[in-house]
């Protein structure tokens, strides 16, 4: 391409691009940058531009053509919902968020293509923030880029709805210092003009005005670290404090019932409370006092439709790529074609890296120390399974005694046998056997204690979550397992002070049966929940993908059959009698999906942002 050419191209470029809405504000030399990072595409008729339910990790701009736009709802029924043609554009939640596609999107003519790379545009929006603030972001969009990041969320986790306690929480901790605060100026007023004669006490409004500023401190911050979250996965409630801390959360997908409440003065002031109910018998999670308790309500609901959409889209690319490779399908009816499934789609998928997570430097102590065995260690990790034992802050409160009782007589009975027999004179021959035995006996105590200790696990699995309650030698056992797949809910709880200082705490596994798991005093209680969150996520969509395999596979020996039955009968080509693939959805679909969702509301057309 020529210098003449390219400058024209470039110029066309920068023309599309003042077309799309982000980009409005952007200066010349901004939209310079912008293009320095687009690539160029020609793509067929046919061609899969993005798929729904892969996460979206490029911007699409049509500089000519046109693609059709199909969504598959949460009823698993595939329907056009409109078309691409050229100066339009698609992909802006993709390119900011990341978040899965909405839609599958197929050329219908040649096109001619332009596309921007998340990781590249988050790049340059790092090396210019000029640039990110000129960009013009929908509000829904802007929210969400807004939204905390909470330290529990996996890396591909989005971050829907987030909200903290009404403003009324708040008002007492202003109201009555406030009050209290008039009263003591007002005291201390009225006490001088009564009584002239006494000392003037300066430091006296300091010290109230220091103690009224302190309280209205913590009452903020009490306030403000209390949330509530909606994420792509999961719903959650945090309470923290300085004292304490604990968080309840649970599936996104486990929610079966959301019911709002509304006093009178909430209904004034625009809030309320809302329970959300899981299988799980105690297992409600209470958001109290929480504003325009609406909004979390239809989060959860619409991130349910739209997890059930992407699911039973996933469902449909299976079906077809199991009916392709079972029977020959070439000159299918329409009906059985979602697009060409033999060609990847532009989007192309990337995987996000972890993020590295340091341990704080009492952690890291404790670590090294259980490397060389000098402290046993509180969590073993094997490729199969995890295993945590209880912190040990809790094995040496129960070992010193015992440890501090043999050292005693250990030393009393070395004295004992050391000593010479002269000053031996006058004591009992057995002083030193008897220290010995009561040596002995403290040292089997000590032993006892370690193993008491060391004998309580609490497993994870790939498939189960297992509870061993053990005494030393031959007494009582008490092992309680259920598979991950019952798991509802999981919150932990930090009690005290003491609990934060050492991190440890509480962590509460709610099932859907009578009987939950109570994981005490574990040390590093948040990855212990999120570690069980992990694995019960992977269970559930690992059960998920065998149930949806085993159905297709079953639908496949059906069309293997009438095909040959087809071709022996001397039949035609597909008779009208084949059922299109949108009467075979609801077999191919896990049954958490069928569950009945009350209040859900209704399925509508995909934005292409």
């Amino acid at each position: 391409m020529s210098k003449k050419e390219f400058q024209g191209v470039h110029m066309d470029l920068v023309a599309l691009l003042r077309t799309v809405p982000l980009f409005r504000l952007l200066s010349d030399d901004q939209l310079a940058l912008v293009t320095s990072i687009s690539e160029q595409h020609t793509v067929a008729p046919g061609a899969i531009l993005c798929r729904q339910a892969d996460p979206g990790v490029r911007f699409f701009l049509v500089e000519s053509g046109e693609a059709i736009v199909h969504h598959v709802d949460d009823q698993g029924f595939r329907r056009p919902a409109g078309m691409v043609r050229a100066g339009e554009s698609f992909g802006v939640t993709s390119l900011l968020i990341g978040e899965p596609r909405d839609a599958t999107i197929t050329a219908v003519t040649e096109m001619r293509l332009w596309t921007i790379k998340r990781p590249d545009f988050q790049e340059l929006l790092a090396q210019h923030p000029r640039l990110r603030r000129a960009l013009s972001i929908r509000e829904d969009t802007l929210a969400k880029l807004r939204a905390p990041c909470y330290p529990w969320a996996e890396p591909d986790e989005v971050v829907i709805y987030h909200s903290r306690r009404h403003w009324i929480v708040f008002a007492p901790w202003i109201v009555l210092p406030t009050v209290g605060a008039l009263a003591i100026v007002l005291s201390l007023t009225a006490l001088a003009i009564r009584m002239p004669t006494l000392p003037r006490m300066t430091w006296l409004p300091l010290l109230a005005l220091g103690i009224y500023v302190l309280i209205l401190l913590w009452g903020w911050i009490d306030w403000r670290n209390d949330y509530f979250v909606v994420s792509s996965r999961r719903v959650a409630h945090c309470e923290w404090s300085l004292l304490r801390q604990s968080r309840e959360e649970a599936p996104i997908d486990r929610v079966q019932n959301i019911r709002v409440r509304r006093g009178a003065l909430g209904g004034l002031l625009n809030y309320g409370d809302l329970t959300i109910t899981t299988a799980a018998k105690v297992g409600d999670i209470h958001c109290d006092r929480i504003p325009h308790p609406e909004r979390m309500r239809e989060a959860i609901f619409g991130q349910i439709a739209r997890l059930r959409a992407t699911r039973r889209a996933v469902q449909r690319h299976l079906i077809r790529d199991e009916l392709i490779s079972r029977i020959n399908l070439e000159s299918a009816s329409p009906l059985l074609d979602d697009g060409p499934s033999d060609r990847a789609p532009i989007d192309d998928v990337q995987e996000p890296e972890p993020p590295e997570v340091q341990p704080s430097r009492l952690r890291r102590a404790a670590m090294r120390l259980a490397e060389t065995g000098i402290i046993p260690r509180t969590r073993i990790e094997t490729p199969e399974s995890v295993t945590w034992r209880k912190h040990w802050v809790f094995l040496a409160l129960s070992v010193i005694p015992a440890f501090v009782l043999s050292l005693g007589l250990g030393i009393v009975t070395f004295l004992g046998f050391s000593s010479q027999e002269g000053q031996a004179a006058g004591r009992l021959l057995s002083y030193p056997q008897v220290t010995l035995l009561l040596t002995l006996l403290a040292m089997a105590w000590l032993w006892w204690r370690f193993a008491d200790w060391a004998n309580d696990l609490y497993i994870v699995t790939r498939e189960r979550i297992i509870d061993i309650e053990k005494r030393p030698l031959f007494f009582a056992q008490e092992r309680r397992e259920a598979s991950l797949g019952m798991i509802q809910n999981v919150s932990l709880r930090i009690p005290n002070l003491v609990a934060k200082v050492f991190d440890y705490g509480y962590v509460l596994v709610q099932t859907a049966g009578s009987g939950d798991f109570s994981f005490d005093r574990v040390a590093n209680p948040r990855e212990v929940q999120r570690e069980i969150f992990r694995r019960m996520e992977s269970y559930r969509e690992a059960e998920r993908k065998k149930g949806a395999a085993r159905r297709r596979a079953e639908m496949g020996e059906w069309f293997t059959v009438y095909d040959n039955l087809r071709h022996k009968e001397g039949m035609g080509n597909h008779p009208a009698s084949v059922p299109p693939t949108d009467d075979l959805q609801e077999s191919s679909i896990d049954s958490d999906d069928r569950r009945e969702t009350p209040e859900s509301p209704p399925s509508t057309t995909p934005r292409l942002e």
